[in-house]
């Protein structure tokens, strides 16, 4: 008599939002961002500085970071060449949670792994230089056995990656890193009020100037925009949750209703009633 066993996976990818490669110079910069699902970043060749909420790191050649869904992230290049991998990705299964805040160093086995998804790429004539984020997936979309085994690869190097834990810290411990840390917690700290620029720097105890440009180097973006999309990112959990954009507006203290509903569109492409009744 046979039974049925069932096939118990750790991860499986449910679906994508970009893979892509890059090569880029020394001058590149990526402005930072929150989206919710997974991004892991591969280094293929240079050095990257990369951030992730109040931490900074640095990347370097046959590194992976894994960015968590919802974090704020950034990269800058840190050598004259810089080649990476971006992919992206919603996965099923609890087994993520050992990639958070980690940088892992990709073994022959897992470089195997990422050879077989860049020649895939260069299969597709992809101009790297080109950052085309969605152009690979959209001709997947039309292969579904290629698109498989570009799914399987990437399984199979999450599988990888979750037992040989080849980790380092790479943490970039210096006085700015510590300001910088120091002003992404108290953002977190005051999100259901406000905070002007000037009240942050000196919650930091250095001058206006001085922060916003250690805040520009390890975000690329301004203090108040970074503040906009954390309110937001926590917005849409309330509404989630049940609550009346009214209530959501007063609770993360916008001005007006009116107001929020309009920085909401901005930042998310809906209007916060929308996303409330799409959640």
């Amino acid at each position: 008599m046979y039974l049925p066993h069932e096939a118990k996976k750790p991860f499986e990818i449910t679906e994508f939002f970009s893979a892509f490669e890059h090569h880029c110079d020394s001058s590149y910069s990526f402005e930072g961002e929150f989206h919710n699902f997974w991004e892991i970043l591969i280094l293929t060749e240079g050095e990257l500085c990369t951030s992730e909420d109040d931490r900074v790191y640095t990347l370097k050649k046959n590194q992976i970071i894994f960015h968590k869904p919802n974090s704020f992230h950034n990269l800058q290049a840190a050598s004259e060449i810089v080649k990476y991998v971006v992919i992206s990705f919603n996965v099923f299964g609890n087994y993520m949670k050992r990639f958070e805040n980690k940088i892992l160093t990709l073994s022959d086995e897992e470089l195997l792994y990422v050879n077989s998804i860049l020649r895939m790429f260069s299969a597709e004539n992809l101009d790297p230089k080109a950052m085309k984020i969605t152009k690979f997936l959209k001709i997947m979309g039309n292969k579904p056995i290629l698109y498989h085994r570009f799914t399987n690869y990437m399984e199979l190097l999450l599988i990888s990656l979750s037992e040989n834990d080849m980790s380092s810290s790479n943490l970039v411990d210096n006085e700015e890193t510590r300001i910088y840390k120091k002003a992404v917690n108290t953002l977190e700290e005051k999100i259901f009020s406000n905070i002007s620029v000037d009240g942050l720097a000196k919650e930091c105890n250095i001058s206006t100037s001085q922060l916003k440009r250690i805040f520009s180097k390890y975000t690329g973006i301004g203090i108040h925009e970074y503040f906009l999309q954390l309110k937001i990112l926590y917005a849409k959990k309330l509404l989630a949750n049940g609550m009346s954009v009214t209530e959501v507006a007063e609770r993360m203290s916008f001005s007006s209703q009116n107001y929020f509903s309009v920085v909401f569109k901005r930042k998310v492409g809906i209007s916060p009633q929308q996303y409330k009744n799409k959640k």
